[in-house]
């Protein structure tokens, strides 16, 4: 697997010089208001108003699964670690490859370029919504939003062709298996003590991150923390419950 993707470096980053032909500044505002749409910071504000304004328990779930397939993205980058296309240690690749041409990214980002974590969470947090919304019409803009936030990776030259596939690939296993699991994992859950829980609640991230000792790996493991942490206690104490008309909420 290593291999196959350090030998199509060249062809994807000869797509990205196709994309860059096409950029406007209206495009290039577009997308980055698109690829913002897969960001952390979308996450931070979005997620909780799922949770205080939609449900609670659909806010848990999308929250727990976008948390493990970030986590899951960035293992699997650190792993093969394969460099960004606007990294300097391929230069002696496209070199090789007769390409002479440079890309100019629009966006700028230090982490391993495969897959695309921006792909694939787009995929498990709007399919995950689109399932429980249940309306065709949420289901094709859902569809659609997940792929231009996938496009903007390619568009900014931040991410090669085969990052941007294989994050939706692992995006949908990711969002196939979850929703096999999470039933399970529920009933196991509800059967278990409160202080059971809390010990569970901070243990668990604990050990993913001595596993994955990474920035963003600190950043899903202390969210993770405070989410399982913060929802025993709410609902052991003050049970909020998601109610009234659409300004209310």
């Amino acid at each position: 697997m290593n291999e196959w993707l350090w030998n199509n470096i060249p062809w994807g980053y000869n797509v990205l010089l196709d994309i860059q032909e096409w950029r406007t500044p209206i495009l290039d505002t577009f997308f980055s208001g698109i690829t913002f749409l897969g960001s952390e910071w979308f996450y931070v504000l979005f997620l909780p108003i799922i949770y205080w304004s939609i449900g609670k328990e659909i806010g848990l779930g999308i929250s727990y699964a976008s948390l493990f397939s970030t986590y899951l993205n960035d293992w699997l980058k650190y792993h093969f670690d394969i460099p960004r296309p606007d990294d300097n240690s391929i230069i002696n690749i496209l070199e090789n490859a007769g390409i002479t041409k440079r890309l100019d990214s629009l966006f700028y980002e230090v982490s391993p370029s495969w897959p695309s974590n921006h792909s694939q969470s787009s995929v498990v947090l709007w399919g995950y919504l689109a399932s429980h919304i249940k309306k065709a019409w949420f289901w094709i803009f859902s569809i659609i939003l997940a792929s231009l936030v996938a496009f903007s990776r390619l568009y900014g030259g931040i991410h090669f062709p085969q990052d941007v596939v294989s994050g939706i690939l692992i995006g949908l296993l990711v969002l196939c298996g979850w929703f096999l699991l999470e039933p399970m994992i529920n009933k196991q859950i509800h059967s278990l003590s409160f202080v059971f829980h809390i010990i569970l609640a901070t243990l668990i991230p604990l050990f993913a991150l001595a596993l994955v000792p990474s920035s963003t790996s600190g950043m899903i493991c202390g969210t993770l923390t405070g989410l399982g942490i913060g929802y025993l206690v709410e609902t052991r104490h003050s049970d909020f419950q998601v109610s009234g008309s659409w300004q209310k909420r």
